[in-house]
Order: structure tokens, then sequence, then C-alpha cells
């Protein structure tokens, strides 16, 4: 009897290892769960910012608007200096609009104003693509002002594009950056007229904004 008590061990060794997969205890193994992803949330562009990089391409405008005529203007304290002594400022309008006497600066309703280098022949002529633009002045609904064609939008598009205006007084909206700015004029919620000014000082706080600039 005793001789047989290893070789009944032995057996039950051998059934214990052909026992199924299923009867056998599993050492459960710990699963890592992935940390969440970082979720992306794209950057609204800068919609000011891009505006005041190129408010118009003033060269095509050019080429598009047949009856534009120019000439020099006293710059004053208020304007973007030219960095150059040999640069001039120019002053066009699009007289097409005009419904007075476009003589009168007052009168015109579409108004630019650049920088024009004048040293040579070439810098000279008026097809040549090297002019700084400092000003304009718009009245009118015109397509060839691209980014610029703001006459007639409601108020509530100006806010959507560029955010809650900087300036607010009476019936004028606006905004500023560095020395730019960019000022309506509403009538009943609309654009009436809009005026953008590349000026020799930054504006930090609307109160610097000269009176004069909320008159057409």
């Amino acid at each position: 009897m005793i001789r047989l008590i290893p070789f009944i061990s032995l057996l039950l060794v051998l059934f214990a290892c052909q026992q199924p997969e299923s009867n056998r205890k599993k050492k459960l193994v710990p699963q890592k769960i992935p940390a969440p992803k970082a979720q992306i949330v794209p950057q609204r562009p800068d919609s000011l910012s891009i505006y005041f990089k190129n408010p118009i391409d003033f060269y095509a405008l050019k080429k598009q608007t047949r009856m534009l005529n120019s000439g020099w203007f006293h710059v004053g304290k208020r304007f973007f200096r030219a960095k150059d002594s040999n640069e001039v400022y120019f002053d066009y309008w699009a007289y097409e609009f005009d419904t007075k006497d476009p003589k009168r600066h007052r009168d015109r309703a579409l108004t630019f104003r650049t920088i024009k280098p004048f040293s040579s022949p070439r810098e000279r002529y008026y097809e040549t693509d090297n002019e700084t633009l400092v000003g304009i002045k718009s009245r009118v609904v015109y397509p060839a002002l691209g980014p610029s064609n703001f006459v007639g939008l409601q108020k509530e598009q100006i806010l959507r594009r560029f955010g809650p205006p900087m300036i607010e007084r009476g019936n004028y909206i606006g905004y500023f950056r560095g020395e730019q700015l960019l000022l309506f004029q509403l009538n009943e919620e609309r654009i009436q007229w809009f005026k953008y000014f590349y000026l020799r000082d930054p504006v930090k706080e609307p109160t610097q904004i000269p009176k004069i600039f909320y008159k057409w």
C-alpha cells in the first residue's frame, strides 16, 4: 500500500497537467488604459491683422479703375512718414463716382493716399507697382475694393468679421492696431462710409484719435 502512494501522486500530477486551459486559474494582467489624446482646437484667424496687412491690392485697383486722377498732397503731422526724402505723397480719387466738383476733397466719394518713390523716371511711372498705401476714404459700393468693400454692409457683418469694436462713439465704430486705424460711420446699422489710415504714431486709446477723422 505504501508503494502505491507515489504512483497515485504521479497520476494526480499528470491529470492536472492535462486539464483544459479553461479550468485553470488564469493570472489577471492589468490592462493599461491609454491616456486621452489632447484635442487640437483650431485657432480663429485674426481677421483684423489680415486686413491691416493688405487692405486692398492697390496696383490691381489702379488697373480696374479707369477714371482715376492723382495729385500731390500735404502730409501734415498725422500720416505715416516717408522714410526717403525722394518719396512723395500722392492723392488719388476715382471721379467716376463724383456727382459734385471733384476738385474739393470733401466731395470726392472714393480716394486713396499713397507714398510713391520719385527718384527715377521708372519709379515715377504711373504703372509701376511701388506705392505704400496710407489712406482710403470710401462712401461707395465698389467690388474692386476687395476686402475694403464695406459700404452698405450691416454693422453685424463687421462685428462678425473683426470682433467687438475698439471704438464706439455715437454712430461710429472702429478698430486700431499700432499705427493703423479703421473707422466706420453707421446709418441705421449699415456702413455709410469708412476710412482707413496708416498714421505716424501708434494708437493706444480711442481718445487719441483726432476729431477730424470722424468728419467726412
